[in-house]
């Protein structure tokens, strides 16, 4: 597996992904916000597209660092 940073294509590859039946909900491409959300991923420190082996996309993660305050 590869985790990385995304180019162009890996946002290309995120937008065009599909899920089969009731889970279609869940398609990247169906939602303004959404686009523009997965848009930004683009040389973002906080977000990665997973490879495998194949070089096929298999997921995608975001990861985001939330100070904690106490009072």
């Amino acid at each position: 597996m590869e985790f990385r940073v995304p180019i162009k294509s890996d946002i290309e590859d995120i937008l065009t992904w599909k899920y089969d039946g009731i889970y279609s909900f869940y398609d990247n491409s169906i939602q303004k916000e959404k686009i523009e959300w997965i848009e930004s991923f683009i040389d973002s420190d906080d977000n990665f597209s997973i490879y495998n082996e194949q070089n096929e996309l298999v997921g995608n993660c975001s990861f985001y660092y939330i100070e904690e305050f106490f009072c």
